[in-house]
């Protein structure tokens, strides 16, 4: 969930026993009411004013205007770690220019002009010890923030009498208009990059210069030359029409909520064929999709194989969102590279920063690199006073087991090397290694081993009644006529991997299968050497899901499977009361050792499978209300239509299963009423080990069930009689699925 960091009372009683006080510094201080203070944690730049200014004082003193119904909470901000711009000060009676660096007295009231860092922060203050519990309780309620590093300290700060007006003599330091959506898009590119060279090489050059990376064309993924945070609009030779067309369509604000895939294919299928893409290309995107929207096929079945770009616009029709998108991974092994990580960076522009799970957004030392440079990228002009803090390349290297990609001395991100990265960057020099590659070539890429000629030091007799030229420079043999070479004598065939079409496989094929790992030590790669001891290294945070009921109780892991989020409140206790009425009011099954109801389709818990015959109707008019919400909130791709109700009364409980995956597509959803009791989650390690996961399922709350938490762990209701410390009484589950294909 939260990062972990010093408790906040423990920081406060460090400074105050310790009796040592800094040197007295200058700071910039701004005031805020605990609503934007909040947004701040949560966007980590403090936005400014329509004007583009962000009002403050020096020092202690503050003139923020206070809602007396609001909570105020003091930001301090270290002027070392800003940029020393030119601020607007009030001062005899007159606001005048100059830089902040420059001033040495309090009590000043001051214009900042743009934005402002979380990193910058030096403290926070309340007014008292509850003010601040309250507070750090409300961030642990949120998903898309963490407790602030910083120490939160009790303390009045200063008020001064405001100026009588606020002018702006002068134009601020603006970001760009869509910085959400480029901070968006860029952590998920950190995030979700492929370990393989000429990924992680185009993520490192998209982010340190505006010129297109010359891997692009290695991976096969020209439109990703000039990416979404570029200067330049993506309409050059490098880009597709298609890809132009979704950049288009997708710069338009708030998508995500209003997402209808039809419509959306259809405007972007008409941007592309305005811009000149090929008709047979469009007819078969729309043709596929339409059948993908319909269930009348999977994407393994119907994708645009051929063109990464369509494939791409299929996925995110299909997943928009960050957190589903990323199931794809598990839900589709074989997805290509280049299709999934452009997808990734999409869904990122699509719901911007702020709509990012905490866990995509990367390490702390990420974040801030990825704002840094996705300004700059995009508005150059606007960003030069802040260049000093964004002034050197991004760079990664690859040891035997992760790549760490960096920035100067800081590591923002350190993942584990994929095999197919492992095997890109072996030495093929090695016997083992190369035997073993070559027999990887045989099986599933054998155009890359191809039968060779090898001439050996001496004479040849040629036959050709043509000219023949060589070329030392580029090695290449020119013959205007058939020319034929005696086998024997020092000339002999032999079959030879190659190499290059070996690596272009490893970096864009489709692999449905796991590949091994080469038998050989990789040699470390990339550019340059790894960071030196002592660098920075970022913190990832841990994932977060949206609870603030989770339990930390864990046998075996403290951090959530992949695809698991918590809904808070998903309905209120006017609806829950509403519900539980619709439920008792019908039938219950009573042959189980729970009470059950099946609605939609009845599953066979014996035979573990949904029959044709056994489709009951449409679902309950209390039920279909609740599966549109889910499907137009984007909790589900597709609209459920079976759903199982289950009665949980004292010690009565479930054993742990996953449900069935043959019989349901898609995440598993389900909303408790009554009460929160505790659902465990559990999978064996290769070492035979199981691990296992405890959360409480808040009453009220929607449980999303997507990736890994659906298909690789199983899940129960222990049977016991309390829960967290309470009395178990009675709760009520409302489970929904989307049963697979029929037909």
């Amino acid at each position: 969930m939260n990062v972990s960091h010093p408790n906040q009372l423990d920081l406060l009683s460090a400074q105050m026993q310790s009796g040592v006080q800094s040197p007295a510094k200058v700071r910039l201080v701004v005031a805020l009411d605990h609503r934007r203070w909040m947004r701040f944690l949560s966007e980590e730049w403090l936005m400014p004013d329509e004007a583009g200014w962000i009002y403050g004082g020096i020092d202690g003193t503050s003139w923020e205007p206070s809602d007396p119904d609001l909570t105020t909470v003091t930001v301090w901000f270290d002027l070392e770690k800003l940029p020393a711009l030119e601020v607007m000060l009030w001062g005899a009676d007159t606001w005048h220019a100059r830089k902040l660096d420059e001033v040495q007295d309090s009590g000043i009231a001051v214009l900042w002009p743009g934005p402002l860092p979380l990193f910058a922060v030096n403290k926070f203050t309340v007014e008292s010890a509850q003010t601040r519990a309250h507070l750090l309780s409300m961030v642990r309620n949120f998903a898309d923030m963490e407790l602030p590093a910083q120490p939160v300290e009790i303390g009045e700060t200063k008020r001064g009498t405001a100026p009588p007006e606020i002018t702006y003599p002068q134009q601020a330091v603006a970001a760009p208009g869509d910085w959400n959506k480029l901070r968006g898009a860029a952590s998920m590119a950190m995030v979700t990059v492929p370990t393989i060279g000429p990924w992680l090489q185009i993520l490192c050059d998209s982010l340190s210069r505006a010129t297109a990376s010359p891997e692009v064309l290695a991976a096969q993924a020209p439109w990703l030359g000039l990416p979404l945070w570029s200067r330049e609009e993506s309409t050059s030779d490098l880009s597709s029409p298609l890809w132009c067309a979704m950049c288009g369509e997708f710069s338009r604000p708030e998508m995500l909520n209003n997402w209808v895939p039809e419509v959306i294919l259809d405007e972007v299928c008409a941007r592309a064929r305005a811009l000149g893409e090929s008709d047979d290309l469009l007819d078969r995107l729309v043709d596929s999709t339409m059948l993908l929207l319909r269930d009348r096929g999977t994407i393994e079945d119907l994708g645009i194989s051929d063109n990464l770009v369509a494939l791409t616009f299929q996925l995110l029709l299909l997943r928009p969102s960050p957190a589903r998108f990323v199931s794809w991974k598990e839900d589709w092994r074989a997805i290509p590279p280049g299709a999934w990580w452009t997808g990734a960076i999409v869904a990122g522009y699509l719901s911007g920063y702020r709509g990012l799970p905490l866990e995509l957004r990367g390490s702390e030392l990420s974040r801030r690199e990825v704002s840094l440079r996705t300004w700059k990228l995009k508005c150059a002009s606007s960003f030069s006073p802040w260049e000093s803090m964004c002034d050197s390349e991004m760079r990664w290297h690859a040891t035997s087991d992760s790549v760490l990609i960096y920035a100067g001395t800081n590591v923002l991100a350190e993942p584990r090397i994929s095999a197919r990265g492992q095997w890109y960057d072996a030495d093929f020099n090695a016997d083992d290694v190369l035997s073993q590659a070559a027999g990887l070539a045989r099986d599933y890429c054998p155009l890359n081993v191809r039968q060779t000629l090898t001439l050996n030091a001496g004479d040849f007799k040629l036959r050709t009644s043509g000219k023949i030229k060589f070329d030392s420079k580029n090695s290449t043999l020119t013959v205007s006529k058939q020319l034929e070479i005696p086998i024997g004598d020092g000339a002999f065939i032999s079959e030879k991997l190659d190499i290059d079409g070996f690596r272009s496989w490893l970096t864009t094929a489709s692999m449905p299968f796991r590949l091994p790992r080469p038998p050989a030590r990789v040699p470390t790669r990339g550019q340059p050497s790894p960071a030196p001891s002592g660098a920075n290294v970022g913190k990832v945070p841990s994932t977060k899901i949206k609870s603030a009921s989770i339990s930390k109780k864990t046998e075996n892991s403290s951090t959530p499977p992949l695809g698991l989020s918590i809904v808070e409140n998903f309905i209120t206790d006017e609806s829950e009361r509403y519900l539980l009425d619709a439920i008792d009011d019908l039938p219950w099954n009573t042959t189980m050792a729970r009470r059950v109801q099946h609605h939609g389709w009845r599953y066979d818990y014996k035979a573990k499978k949904v029959d044709p015959a056994s489709y009951l109707g449409p679902l309950p008019d209390w039920a279909s209300e609740l599966a549109e919400r889910l499907l137009m909130a984007g909790y589900v791709p597709e609209m459920p239509d079976q759903v199982i109700v289950n009665e949980y009364v004292g010690m009565q409980g479930i054993s742990k299963h996953i449900d069935c995956p043959s019989c349901f597509r898609g995440p598993v959803v389900t909303i408790s009423l009554g009460e929160t009791w505790e659902m465990v989650f559990s999978r064996e390690e290769q070492s035979g080990q199981q691990e296992k996961y405890r959360v409480m399922l808040p009453r009220r709350s929607a449980v999303v069930l997507d990736g890994e938490s659906r298909s690789l762990w199983s899940h129960e209701i222990a049977k016991k009689k309390t829960d967290d410390g309470r009395q178990r009484n009675r709760r009520v589950s409302i489970t929904f699925r989307k049963v697979a294909s029929q037909r």
